[in-house]
């Protein structure tokens, strides 16, 4: 990311990293989850990631990284970009609050489904 907002070739990367705000690291905590979802053999929790179409901030190929470090690691991963969303608009324009909305009512159905028991026709559980 630092390269993308300081594209200017003069700008020492390796002695700005001190100065972020965020030092979130996506690649290595997609990482670990893969890891401890595994140590307890369990699924890992689903990922979406909902990406802007015309992001000044994010490129492009940050999402596609992300998208395909989650499926080499088996990590369950959707995404959706908003076409003609600035990096701040992909939540605010309907079409990203539909997507998220969906991916979000996807993962309850799923959730509900899993967890359900048996029950006869009357609705009592067995």
């Amino acid at each position: 990311m630092l390269a993308t907002l300081y594209p200017e070739k003069w700008v020492p990367y390796k002695h700005l990293w001190p100065f972020l705000r965020n030092h979130l690291d996506n690649w290595k905590n997609l990482g670990l989850l893969a890891e401890i979802s595994k140590a307890k053999k369990k699924l890992p929790p689903s990922i979406f990631i909902l990406a802007a179409g015309r992001d000044e901030l994010v490129p492009a190929s940050q999402s596609d990284m992300l998208y395909q470090r989650c499926l080499d690691l088996g990590v369950p991963v959707k995404r959706y970009s908003v076409p003609r969303a600035y990096h701040n608009e992909s939540m605010i324009r309907i079409e990203g609050r539909l997507a998220v909305a969906a991916a979000i009512e996807a993962e309850i159905t799923e959730a509900l489904k899993s967890e359900r028991s048996p029950r006869d026709e009357a609705g009592a559980i067995r």
